[in-house]
């Protein structure tokens, strides 16, 4: 089989302001023929309590406004609830998140939570497909 080759990028430059709502960074990525995505945060902590960050899915093109939410399952007495996944940072560190683009383009989001938002962030993307 032919391997795409990955694609990466900046999603936010470095030193970047947090806001207290998401925002999205780096537009929507073509993921799609990758299998991978590594996000790399680079995050100092401010007055807020922590940065999380969340990834939506989109299916067709580029352009697609259908989006999916990366989620997560917890299940208690049998029943399972679903919800978005979420990634809190809450201390000042570099990150490398790892996730699943199961073939799909794909929007990362950021947003500081209580407090004053006054910490600075970068991120970057890489997608990629494992050696076959």
């Amino acid at each position: 089989m032919r391997r795409n080759s990955p694609v990466s990028g900046t999603l936010v430059a470095a030193g970047a302001a947090l806001t207290a709502t998401y925002a999205e960074t780096g537009g929507i990525i073509n993921a799609q023929g990758r299998e991978q995505i590594i996000v790399l945060v680079n995050y100092t902590k401010g007055d807020e309590t922590n940065l999380k960050m969340k990834v939506d899915y989109l299916t067709g093109n580029v352009s697609s406004s259908d989006r999916y939410q990366d989620s997560v399952g917890t299940t208690v007495s049998g029943v399972t609830t679903v919800s978005q996944r979420e990634f809190a940072f809450t201390a000042t560190g570099k990150y490398a998140i790892q996730i699943d683009s199961y073939d799909l383009n794909f929007v990362v989001s950021f947003k500081a939570t209580a407090g004053t938002p006054t910490g600075t962030f970068g991120a970057l993307y890489r997608a990629f497909t494992e050696n076959e």
